[in-house]
């Protein structure tokens, strides 16, 4: 179970189809125009939700190169479990993804007045956290805290987490430096 985050002891059951406007609002607010959101065709926990990079598939050799499945747009879960009073997201390998799906993840805690609980380390972020929002771009939220230029050790870091990067979400030269 390690490695998912939760939104969950909501006041009330979320319909699927108001958590599915909920979510889809939530990837708007935070991404407007670049990721779509679709009921998956299988379930895990609960009821499936892919929030994904349209278009982003790639063939197998790429996909095991940046540790995405192969022939399927990269993108991460979210799910509707306990009959609706519980949201989970699956942390994924990527640094990509735990941002984008932590930026979804604090609108989504925001908009339900609810704590993201991880269930990793019992840790549990208050409702209106922006640890992820406040970085307008992953690699913001990956230098944070580092001066510039970058040290080496976070540069390779960087070039590695853009060799893993969706197209269009690459750093910039100028955040490359």
């Amino acid at each position: 179970m390690a490695n998912y985050s939760y939104l969950r002891n909501l006041a009330r059951p979320l319909s699927v189809e108001e958590f599915e406007q909920r979510l889809v609002e939530a990837v708007e607010e935070c991404f407007p125009g670049r990721l779509a959101v679709t009921r998956a065709d299988w379930d895990s926990s609960g009821l499936t939700w892919w929030v994904y990079v349209p278009g982003s598939a790639v063939e197998e050799k790429e996909a095991i190169r940046r540790n995405w499945a192969p022939g399927e747009d990269f993108g991460f879960t979210a799910e509707l479990e306990d009959r609706g009073r519980t949201v989970a997201f699956r942390h994924g390998p990527s640094d990509w993804k735990r941002w984008v799906l932590g930026c979804v993840a604090e609108t989504l805690a925001e908009s339900l007045d609810v704590g993201r609980y991880f269930d990793a380390d019992d840790s549990i972020e208050a409702p209106g956290t922006r640890i992820r929002r406040d970085s307008k771009t992953l690699w913001q939220y990956i230098t944070a805290g580092y001066g510039r230029p970058l040290p080496k050790g976070r540069l390779d870091l960087l070039r590695e987490c853009a060799q893993m990067c969706p197209p269009g979400w690459e750093p910039t030269p100028e955040e490359m430096v």
